[in-house]
């Protein structure tokens, strides 16, 4: 179970960090 919640953690990190990653890169645009 301890590896299971891990991995879960991960992946949801993976997740928040790609999409954070995309807003970025549509925000800097407008910005210039």
């Amino acid at each position: 179970m301890v590896s299971l919640t891990y991995m879960v953690v991960v992946f949801s990190i993976l997740v928040q960090g790609m999409s954070i990653g995309t807003l970025v890169k549509r925000v800097i645009p407008c910005r210039k």
